[in-house]
């Protein structure tokens, strides 16, 4: 069940929770921290609640990759997260 229950967004927006980023290490050693992750330009996302004329694909809970500059922050229900545009989403995992 969604954070969120209850919760709709209209048209084409979406509404996403951040995903925030922890260090790493790739399979070849290199060291990869949050410093680094904070500089690239797409950052991580989790669907909460997808608008009413949104790709149908994209679904509560799915991760997304989405520019680093989009959306708005909001506050719902006690929960801090960003409304984007459909158009603001890079990848779908």
């Amino acid at each position: 069940m969604s954070k969120l229950s209850g919760v709709t967004a209209i048209g084409r927006y979406i509404l996403v929770e951040e995903v925030k980023e922890q260090e790493k290490t790739t399979e070849s050693g290199l060291y990869f921290g949050v410093k680094e992750s904070n500089e690239l330009r797409y950052k991580k996302a989790t669907v909460l609640a997808v608008g009413t004329e949104c790709h149908h694909a994209l679904k509560e809970g799915l991760l997304l990759y989405v520019d680093k500059t989009a959306g708005h922050p909001i506050l719902v229900n006690g929960v801090s997260c960003y409304v984007i545009r459909e158009q603001d989403v890079v990848l779908m995992c």
